[in-house]
């Protein structure tokens, strides 16, 4: 879904909306390929008209026993990296409140402690502050056991889960580098780790540290 995602973004940057979604009507059935919703997806694929239509469609893919059975075998699968200590689901090429969202959903589906390592949004215009707090609030009402942000935009994703009466522990940080500083008292054995920022933020510094030292 992230990937899809990322790909019709990319589309809206050199086509207008009509043709963009015009021809992801053709290219995302593929991307829906061994998903268990994928017959459904693609029959309402054929009436979508608008961007708001593709993304909330993207919705009905049922992402659940794919990702348990990922998490369950543990393999180097869709940017998901085993290592000694975790597995680390890498998202943290491109990011958007949609996409955000649903790499969330994702990381919720693993078994064990789950983790969100969060930073900012970029480009997302006059609404960003209240589109992090939002991601936020999302949060809250999903099974995430650790929230770590780091950036000035982030600080509304954590302010959200807050507001949104999260169960989960809640740390912020101004910056990458602090809070790589900060990741070797935090995070545990076993953790199941989504990390997502936009490309801007240089999450990869993340997984590499987590992937090549595993704290």
């Amino acid at each position: 879904v992230t990937m899809l995602l990322h790909h019709f973004e990319e589309l809206l940057k050199i086509k207008c909306e009509k043709l963009a979604v015009l021809e992801m009507r053709t290219l995302a059935a593929w991307y829906a390929k061994g998903f268990s919703n994928a017959k459904e997806f693609k029959c309402k694929l054929v009436e979508v008209k608008t961007k708001e239509e593709l993304f909330e469609l993207t919705g009905i893919i049922d992402l659940k026993n794919n990702i348990k059975k990922v998490f369950r075998q543990g393999v180097n699968k869709n940017n998901i990296i085993k290592t000694d200590r975790f597995l680390i689901l890498d998202d943290c090429y491109n990011a958007n409140p949609v996409s955000m969202k649903s790499s969330i959903d994702v990381i919720s589906m693993a078994e064990g402690r789950k983790v969100c390592i969060l930073g900012d949004m970029f480009e997302l215009g006059k609404d960003e502050k209240l589109l992090h707090y939002q991601v936020g609030q999302y949060i809250a009402g999903s099974n995430i056991d650790l929230l770590i942000t780091a950036g000035e935009l982030a600080l509304n994703i954590a302010d959200g889960a807050r507001d949104g009466n999260a169960s989960c522990d809640i740390y912020t940080f101004e910056t990458r580098d602090e809070l790589m500083d900060h990741l070797y008292g935090l995070l545990h054995d076993n953790d199941n780790i989504l990390i997502k920022a936009s490309h801007g933020m240089d999450f990869a510094a993340i997984v590499r540290m987590l992937n090549d030292s595993g704290l």
